[in-house]
């Protein structure tokens, strides 16, 4: 279609006579702009012309343009045209067509013109006439002006020329003048000559040329024909209705129609002038048959002429009668009396035939062939049909349609409909989506009987791999009664292990009609449990003939039997079928018992397009009780993307398909092992070409019918956790995840017992962004940005990966680049740890001394392998990954766990580093390698102890004779490290085992010596063998042979062989120890845990390496003991032990009445201390482990009450034990030295001395030091004061510590001496603010303390000016120290 060469606007048409345009070019000053014109309106003249088509030629073609040019049809010659939107429409030119049989030229009005002709003007024109359409041909033709070509035309017909545009048929305006008349002669003898086109296709762009060049020649013989008609001089009787035939000769027109005499076949009758049948009737009104001579009327106006045609010519229904019974045949339904209707009747005028099958005009009844196949009816086996005469297989079907012609059963060919396609989909037994490629061939046979036959094959396959997912195959038989029978049977490896371990086989029996399917589904089935996925306990697949069975009614082997009804519906080419789903019980189930009980009931409704499932939705009924348990949705917006939605409940049971926070681990704090059921609904939304899957998960109560719970309260469920979770896959090896989250506290009232809410006391939310990567071994390996308790850092993944864009490496981004966070570059683990990428259990070698791992459980490093899977650790151990970067050990209370949370305790494996290159990876448990020859390497790390083969005894003798290559081959097994002579020579080796200690310590020249416990010594003589053994022979005779079996930087693992001579009989032992480089430290075990049990205070004390039961002379020296521990804040706490059995607890220096209290040791060997006599369930039990150097470490259980909450806690301390009534020493380490004659210090030091002497002098206990704490000065809630003796000061000093930060030291004589003090770090500052120290400061630490005495290092800086030989510089004072003891506390 041609475009518009100008924007068109709407508008509405106004009537505006346009004038020709002025070709005046003078310009006008400040004329007004003028409004748009809408309109304009064109005279058509022949004579005047009503009902024409004019158009505006706005690409000056001739062709109308429908929709783009504006049209209308002229009314009494005038034509309006609706211009609205076009810039200077006077510009383009207007063309008229007069149209035979609708345009009539008012000359003429009692007809139609003669002929059809098209008019045109130059643009601007408001005529439209013969003459303007020769001045237009000759513009084109010559390419002339308009004023050049009128001139022409006027030359050419003996004319003026400012008539021609004109409108000439006004006689008011240009009157009767022979000029007038000569233009209009001229005008109408163009039309009656036909100069002019019939049609504008005549004048398209391929003979626009030669139309008008024959215009311009025809034109001119008018013109010359007519100049030479009328004379020179015109005559006054000349007869200007004169026109020019198509001959190109002049000649009258009597009747003025236009058309020339010579040409009329009625010259005097202007409203006729053709009779082509000669029959005197004329063509245009006279004759209704014009082409019939012998007609010419139709008075009932039905077509038939009155004269012969019609036999009822007052009757417009009717005109024959073929059989003369006076009925018309219209009316007639058996023209020919032949008994058979006319419409049935080939031949209704032929009363012998009536069928005429080959359509040959012969009837059957004499027709030999009635078909035209050329095969006698006689001889065809289908004689009424031409396209069949044989039929082999006799099934009526003839050959030549039939698809099977030698096949009895079914003639028609079979629909073969073939899908190959990639898409995710919903797998029912797995409750989960995959991408899988499907194959899938389905064949629709139509048999003879009417039945339809559907067999079906789908194979479905791991995308890119040629990995079978699983293969379903069916066989339907439709039959015409509206019954079916269907036959299923496949497999699926569902976890991908290449065991297929489900199969499956359906019997479909019921019936069907268009869109409906309802039937008995019977099913023999494997327990999809063996590939992870689920679909009701106890099935097994049998591979039972279940056809035959059901026939003969025996349920023996099927697993389920199901009530199917299935609608479908199809739109807009989508299939949406709804399935309905009963099971029933199969114990005393009755065939066909539609009534019997149910155990499960579900509906889904699934829409597809082109064989693939684009949406679904289902509920399902785990009782059929009407609640639902489960929803689950999937929706495939392209091939791309596609949402999931599952909505169900989580039990807290171990053995599940899922892995679920708050049912199978927890990380809500002293919530480890509360667990619980719960309703849980997850949205996926899956983006393939993202690369993303954005997850909103949330948690609520579970009701008691397995469905969410709710109540007026909570409407929408009690909502307990929630988190939306964005994974990106940026590349083939990095994946990051970006998650926030919220954990709400529910009342204890929506629980069984307080014990049992699993969710937080307080609403917790926190976020993390977490950057995965893939190494060369297959890691994956996570790195954790966390903002835990707060969502304060606004978009932390945009800010984590904005500064990677700036070049900072993962490990780079700390909290000077990135401030608020709780985690920064935290290693995270993941499934990958578990299993390869072909998906077989990765093997790890682990160094580690926790006793639940290793095989002799004894404490020590031993190299372990493991695989984190179930029973991949140990048997009935399970192993998951959480998805958030921690692997859940999940370890049983017994051999033979229940299904339940609480048959297990869980371990949470996390990476304190990871080595990604080589795969291993450290934690609290030891350090994993992939490697076993690097586990090998990295054992001898340790400082363990090889307890393999070690020598056992009876009686105290050992038993056997190992000999040294006994020893040499355990050595190799144990990953022995070989020594040199320079490595050993002058070390000491310390072996203590908790009560008494041996020391050796080798010397040059092969020489050492030995110390024992009680303080004696003897001398040996050393060296190293070839096995880098180390052989130490004792002066009294014995030997040793030390091998290191590992080395850290506490501890070296020796294992030895010692050979002695016991009475006479040779001994020989094989043993293991461990000894250090230095002296040992008691320290305590880390231990902290709250509501624990006596089992739980047993395994504690294992878990520390045991415990030396209290007897004998430890008992006996409790009783005059004083047992000091120090807090982790500094603090002491004390006990007093006496002989009555009570004891007095010191706090912080404040002594506590022993009244009521009682000690004693129990059958076990544990100290039992109780503060109050009548309170029996408020205690502690302490299990004693070590002793050296005046300390103890004990195991502690500790039972009390606060308030209505009872407690019972495992925590672990180490006392230092002094003897009661005894004076502590001050420590003179590093003070100044003091000038007896002057009276003041021979020399100062500065605070960084004063520092080192405090550390030097302090006496640590459990490697912590003492402090200074607000409750030891003013109490635990900070207001009381306390006094304190100065007990070396033998005037009687006293400090006193005001709660309001004031204090002062007080002196009988000189009464008080004023200062401020405040807390530095565990040590005290005083500001003196005596009038005559001001500037004066003190600051005091503790050093040593048996509870009641405390022992201080003081850094006295004095501006009193009384020092001054010599005077101390700035910032320089005395250090000393003095003996302080509580006094009062109030």
């Amino acid at each position: 279609m041609k475009r518009h060469p100008i924007a068109v606007a709407v508008g509405i048409g106004t009537l505006l006579m346009v004038a020709a345009c002025s070709d005046d070019s003078t310009p006008i000053a400040q004329e007004p702009i003028p409004e748009p014109t809408t309109s304009m309106s064109i005279k058509a003249i022949d004579g005047y012309l009503h009902n024409a088509f004019v158009w505006l030629d706005l690409d000056r073609d001739y062709q109308f343009d429908e929709n783009v040019e504006p049209s209308t049809r002229s009314e009494n010659g005038l034509a309006t045209l609706d211009v609205s939107g076009i810039d200077n429409p006077e510009s383009y030119p207007v063309v008229v067509k007069a149209i035979q049989k609708e345009t009539i030229d008012l000359d003429n009005p009692g007809t139609t013109v003669a002929k059809n002709f098209v008019m045109s003007a130059p643009s601007g024109s408001a005529v439209v006439s013969p003459l303007t359409t020769m001045v237009d041909f000759k513009m084109r033709q010559e390419g002339i002006s308009e004023e050049a070509a009128k001139s022409d035309i006027a030359q050419m017909f003996g004319i003026e020329p400012d008539l021609i545009d004109s409108d000439y048929q006004d006689a008011a305006t240009t009157g009767a003048t022979v000029a007038v008349k000569l233009v209009q002669q001229s005008a109408k003898s163009i039309v009656t000559a036909g100069v002019l086109p019939e049609s504008e296709t005549e004048l398209d762009e391929n003979t626009l040329g030669g139309m008008v060049e024959q215009a311009m020649e025809e034109g001119s013989q008018v013109g010359q024909v007519l100049i030479d008609d009328r004379g020179e001089n015109i005559a006054e009787d000349y007869d200007f209705d004169r026109v020019v035939s198509e001959e190109k000769a002049v000649e009258a027109d009597t009747d003025k129609d236009g058309v020339a005499d010579s040409e009329d076949d009625f010259p005097e009758n202007p409203l006729e002038w053709r009779d082509v049948d000669g029959d005197g009737h004329g063509d245009n009104l006279a004759d209704k048959f014009p082409t019939n001579k012998d007609e010419w009327e139709d008075s009932d106006g039905d077509g038939y002429g009155d004269n012969l045609a019609d036999q009822f010519p007052d009757d417009k229904t009717e005109w024959s009668d073929f059989d003369k019974d006076d009925i018309g045949d219209n009316s007639d339904p058996d023209d020919d009396n032949d008994d058979v209707n006319d419409e049935d009747d080939a031949f209704p005028y032929d009363e012998t035939e009536w069928i005429d099958t080959d359509g040959d005009t012969i009837g059957n009844n004499a027709d030999t062939d009635d078909d035209g196949d050329k095969v006698d009816d006689i001889d065809d086996k289908f004689p009424l049909d031409a396209s069949e005469w044989a039929d082999s297989d006799s099934d009526s079907v003839g050959d030549n349609s039939d698809q099977y012609p030698n096949d009895p059963d079914k003639s028609v060919a079979d629909v073969v409909i073939q899908y190959a396609y990639r898409s995710p989909m919903f797998v029912d037994i797995l409750m989960d989506v995959k991408t899988l490629d499907v194959a899938q061939d389905i064949t629709i046979e139509t048999l003879n009987d009417a039945s339809i036959r559907r067999t079906e094959n789908t194979v479905y396959t791991v995308p890119d791999t040629e990995v079978i997912f699983g293969e379903w195959e069916s066989h339907a038989l439709y039959k015409d009664d509206g019954t079916f029978e269907r036959s299923s049977f496949g497999y699926y490896d569902y976890n991908l292990d290449g065991y297929i371990q489900y199969e499956s086989q359906w019997l479909d029996i019921g019936t069907y009609t268009q869109g409906h399917e309802r039937f008995w589904r019977y099913i023999d089935e494997s327990d999809a449990a063996l590939e992870g996925g689920s679909n009701g306990t106890g099935r097994e697949f049998d591979e039972i003939d279940i056809a035959s069975q059901i026939a003969n009614e025996d349920l023996s082997g099927v697993d389920a039997i199901q009530y199917l009804t299935i609608d479908s519906r199809s739109e807009d080419a989508v299939t949406t079928t709804t399935t309905r789903i009963k099971q029933y019980v199969i114990d005393g189930w009755t065939f066909g018992d539609s009534e019997g009980e149910l155990n499960y009931s579900a509906q889904a409704t699934a829409s597809i397009a082109d064989g693939v499932v684009v949406d679904y939705y289902d509920t399902r009924d785990w009782q059929a009780d009407g609640i639902v348990n489960t929803a689950i949705g999937f929706a495939k917006q392209n091939d791309q993307q596609y949402t999931f939605s599952y909505f169900r409940p989580v039990w807290a049971a171990p053995e599940q398909p899922y892995f679920e926070e708050y049912a199978q681990y927890s990380y809500i704090k002293d919530k480890a092992d509360v667990l619980g059921n719960y309703w849980y609904e997850v949205t996926t939304e899956y983006d393939e070409q993202a690369k993303t899957r954005s997850v909103t998960g949330q948690r609520f109560i579970l009701s008691n019918t397995d469905s969410k719970l709710v109540d007026e309260a909570y409407p929408q469920g009690m909502l307990f956790n929630g988190y939306h979770a964005v994974r990106t896959d940026r590349s083939e090896s990095e994946y990051t995840e970006a998650v926030n989250w919220s954990h709400l506290p529910i009342s204890d009232g929506y629980f069984a017992s307080p014990e049992g809410n699993f969710t937080v006391k307080e609403i917790d939310v926190g976020q993390d962004y977490k950057v995965f990567t893939k190494h060369e071994n297959g890691l994956w390996v996570g790195q954790r940005f966390a903002e835990w308790g707060s969502q304060l850092v606004t978009d932390l993944a945009q800010e984590i990966e904005s500064l990677r864009s700036s070049g900072y490496a993962l490990d780079e981004i700390d909290a000077s680049l990135l401030p608020g966070l709780s985690d920064y570059n935290g290693m995270l683990l993941g499934e990958s740890f578990q299993y390869d990428e072909s998906g077989e259990a990765r093997q790890w070698y682990v160094v580690t001394n926790n006793d639940l791992f290793t095989p002799l459980q004894d404490g020590e490093y031993q190299l372990v392998p493991l695989q984190l899977t179930h029973n991949g650790i140990k048997p009935n151990w399970r192993v998951n990954d959480s998805q958030s970067g921690t692997i859940v050990i999940s370890v049983p209370h017994t051999d033979n766990p229940w299904n339940w949370y609480d048959a297990y305790w869980r371990l949470m494996l996390n990476a304190d580093e990871v080595e990604p290159l080589t795969g291993a990876w450290k934690n609290w448990l030891g350090e994993f390698y992939l490697s076993e020859e690097e586990a090998q390497a990295a054992i001898i790390q340790h400082g363990r102890m090889c307890n393999l083969g070690n020598t056992e005894w009876d009686g105290g003798i050992p038993i056997g004779e190992p000999q040294y290559t006994d020893y040499a081959a355990l050595l190799e097994a144990c990953y022995y490290l070989q020594v040199t002579e320079q490595e050993i020579v002058g070390q000491s080796y310390y072996l203590f085992n908790g009560q008494e200690l041996q020391q050796w310590h080798f010397y040059d020249q092969g020489k050492g010596e030995t110390v024992f416990a009680d303080g004696s010594s003897a001398s040996f003589d050393w060296s190293v063998n070839n096995d880098g053994v180390i052989k130490v022979d004792y002066e009294w005779g014995p030997v040793d042979y030390f091998a290191f079996t590992g080395r850290d930087e506490q501890h070296i693992g020796v294992k030895v062989y010692s050979q002695w001579n016991d009475f006479g009989e040779d001994r020989f032992n094989i043993w293991a120890a461990r000894v250090t480089t230095y002296p040992p430290m008691i320290t305590s075990c880390p231990l902290d845990q709250d509501n624990a049990s006596y089992d739980d205070f047993y395994q504690a004390i294992a878990a520390c390496g045991g415990y030396n039961p209290i007897e004998g002379d430890f008992e006996n020296t409790l009783a005059g003991e004083t047992f000091v521990r120090v807090r982790s804040d500094g603090d002491t706490r004390a006990y007093q032990f006496h002989e009555n059995g009570q004891y007095n607890l010191i706090r912080a220096g404040d002594w506590r009445s022993q009244e009521g209290t009682l000690w004693e040791v129990t059958p076990e060997g544990f100290l039992k201390i109780m503060p109050d006599v009548n309170t029996q369930n408020e205690f502690m039990l302490l299990a004693h482990q070590q002793f050296y150097d005046d300390q103890s470490s004990f195991v502690v259980y500790e039972q009390y009450t606060d308030g209505a909450q009872n407690h019972s806690d495992i925590w672990s301390f180490v006392f230092r034990e002094y003897e009661q009534n005894q004076p502590l020493s001050v420590c003179n380490t590093g003070n100044t030295p003091w000038n007896d004659e002057l009276d003041q210090p021979a020399g100062y030091a500065d605070v960084q001395a004063y520092q080192a002497s405090v550390q030097q002098c302090q006496v640590l206990t459990d490697n912590r030091a003492l402090k200074f704490t607000e409750d030891m000065l003013v109490g635990k809630e900070g207001d009381q004061q306390t006094t304190w003796r100065i007990t070396t000061d033998g005037d009687g000093e006293n400090i006193r510590f005001n709660p309001n930060r004031t204090g002062a030291f007080v002196d009988p004589e000189d009464g008080e001496f004023p200062f401020d003090w405040q807390l530095v770090d565990g040590q005290v500052h005083l500001t003196i603010t005596h009038p005559d120290y001001i500037g004066s400061s003190e600051i005091i630490s503790i050093t040593e303390s048996d509870g009641i005495q405390f022992v201080l290092k003081s850094f006295w800086i004095d501006t009193s000016g009384e020092w001054a030989n010599p005077a101390p510089e700035e910032e320089e004072g005395e250090i000393w120290g003095y003996i302080i003891e509580l006094v009062d506390k109030q």
